[in-house]
């Protein structure tokens, strides 16, 4: 609320002064000066200058909704971005912290730059730490019978079994989650289910390669050929006439390659293609059990009432499921279809089930 001092001010004014008392470190002077001009016109910069105020004056929380607004307000506000990211790291809250830092690296200042760069690092090990930690607990009942290797260590699983350059939608911690329960429990036949250009693919076939023992591993996904072959298809399988293909896709289409192609040649890059067999079409066309069944194709009620049951079929007798994109929904759905499905654990968006003996649907 303006004060009999500032009513006469501009809000340009009062957003000039507010800033001055900043660089003075008089932060509960500042804010509210600072919270005046940005209710008198409100713009995303005045509300990181005072958010600003707000973080030096010890409020975080009010610090942290005020970032927050600003972004709102413009996701292209680096600054409040920076801020927010730094804010949260503070709080030790690592894994939101994380895009912040990732959004607003490459466009501050270099005054601000060296000190960012060493906060994102510390952040990354922190959630990679968390996510083995995360991991080992989650298959804590399988320890004491488990004949594999340790799981991965903190400082080697940014380098070793996450492959972010590879194009996806599959995070570091559930990369982690995968690795350790697949180290755990060494399954002699993996599917998985929706390979897309590979990240998750390489993932798998790392945990594999450090297991030093032949598993033989299948991933699958539809084949696409081009823009209007991918909106066709998508179109036929959702029953939608307009349908919009992915970004992403036409990294693919761009560069001449069909999207399995696409993931041979990524995965080969890495040096891993002798863990895996690329196969394109429809998953239920493959031969024989899996012990192992990752699947990125039950994103929503009606993908998991399609595709469970023959996902279950292919399942050898306790089997493991994991999947991707897992929600509180999508998790009730999945253990609603048997008694025999135990869930395990999760990171991030990824589950993982046991199948207790052999499910028949």
């Amino acid at each position: 609320m303006a004060t009999t001092q500032t009513k006469s001010m501009s809000a340009e004014e009062k957003h000039a002064a507010g800033v001055h008392l900043l660089g003075e470190r008089r932060a509960q002077e500042a804010s509210v000066l600072l919270e005046e001009a940005f209710h008198d016109a409100p713009s995303s910069e005045r509300a990181n200058d005072w958010g600003v105020a707000e973080s030096l004056g010890g409020r975080a929380a009010a610090a942290e909704r005020i970032f927050t607004q600003a972004l709102v307000m413009n996701a292209d506000n680096f600054d409040a971005a920076l801020n927010l990211g730094v804010l949260l790291a503070s709080r030790r809250r690592w894994r939101e912290a994380v895009p912040l830092l990732e959004k607003a690296i490459d466009r501050i200042g270099e005054d601000q730059h060296a000190l960012a760069a060493e906060l994102l690092k510390r952040c990354r090990t922190q959630v990679v730490a968390a996510a083995v930690r995360e991991s080992r607990a989650a298959f804590r009942d399988f320890v004491d019978n488990a004949t594999a290797s340790p799981a991965p260590e903190a400082g080697d699983a940014l380098v070793k079994y996450w492959y972010p350059d590879i194009t996806g939608w599959f995070s570091r911690a559930d990369a982690l989650h995968i690795y350790t329960a697949i180290k755990l429990m060494r399954p002699r036949r993996i599917l998985e289910i929706g390979t897309f250009y590979g990240r998750s693919t390489a993932t798998i076939c790392a945990a594999i390669q450090t297991l030093g023992t032949p598993i033989d591993f299948i991933t699958i996904d539809l084949d696409f050929r081009s823009e209007e072959h991918a909106r066709r298809v998508f179109s036929e399988i959702h029953g939608i006439e307009k349908v919009s293909v992915p970004k992403q896709f036409m990294e693919a289409f761009d560069l001449g390659f069909s999207t399995t192609e696409y993931a041979e040649y990524r995965v080969r890059k890495h040096g891993l293609e002798k863990y895996v067999t690329f196969e394109s079409g429809d998953f239920r066309d493959l031969p024989g059990e899996f012990d192992f069944v990752f699947a990125d194709a039950m994103h929503d009620k009606a993908e998991i009432e399609k595709n469970l049951p023959a996902i279950l079929r292919m399942l050898s007798p306790d089997g493991t499921l994991a999947v991707h994109d897992l929600n509180a929904q999508n998790k009730q759905v999945i253990e609603g279809a048997s008694d025999a499905i135990e869930f395990i654990s999760n990171s991030e968006t990824l589950g993982i089930f046991r199948v207790n003996g052999k499910v028949s649907q």
